[in-house]
């Protein structure tokens, strides 16, 4: 369903607002080209300025553009850093072991019976869904985790922002750059 279709749909007020701004990042997520190759780290790590903070939306405007432009250099950064938190913390590859063995067999076809009752699809999920709360919440983990990834999304924000965008960067011109490179 279109977000256009999902607003007029709605009555207003907040729902609706919220509705158009799911439908509208979904649609983002969705058609987004994931094929980007990644730029060089020279280029990555050169030309910082300072934005002209008075002006919010060239601010806004520079951070969408680095986003768009070095987004696979940002997967990078975010893939290195959870291998960084997992040799820091042993314990957690564990832990993180036997969450995605417990979602696999929740989410299998082969059935799962406890004395002699059958374990419905949506028991496993509920159950499975609490374990990967309370199991993360117990030993730690989630805390150290989210502070963890609050720190690299705050890293890239800023660079993003403080990264100095030219024109060429705009987001009509990257889809040639991609056809043109794949």
């Amino acid at each position: 369903m279109e977000a256009e279709e999902i607003l007029a749909g709605q009555s207003g007020g907040w729902r609706g607002r919220v509705m158009y701004w799911a439908a509208e990042a979904r649609r983002e997520i969705t058609d987004r080209d994931y094929r980007l190759p990644p730029r060089t780290w020279r280029e990555f790590l050169e030309r910082f300025t300072m934005p002209n903070v008075r002006d919010p939306h060239a601010v806004w405007n520079r951070v969408y553009l680095n986003l768009n432009y070095f987004q696979t250099n940002y997967i990078i950064l975010y893939a290195l850093s959870l291998i960084m938190f997992l040799l820091e913390r042993p314990w957690s590859a564990i832990e993180l072991t036997v969450l995605i063995t417990g979602w696999v067999t929740a989410t299998g076809t082969t059935p799962i019976i406890v004395r002699n009752r059958r374990v419905k699809r949506h028991e496993r999920f509920l159950f499975m869904g609490v374990m990967s709360i309370v199991l993360p919440l117990c030993t730690g983990i989630l805390f150290s985790l989210v502070k963890h990834f609050l720190v690299v999304t705050l890293l890239i924000l800023l660079h993003a922002a403080v990264r100095h965008s030219s024109l060429r960067y705009r987001p009509m011109e990257l889809h040639s750059q991609i056809t043109d490179k794949w």
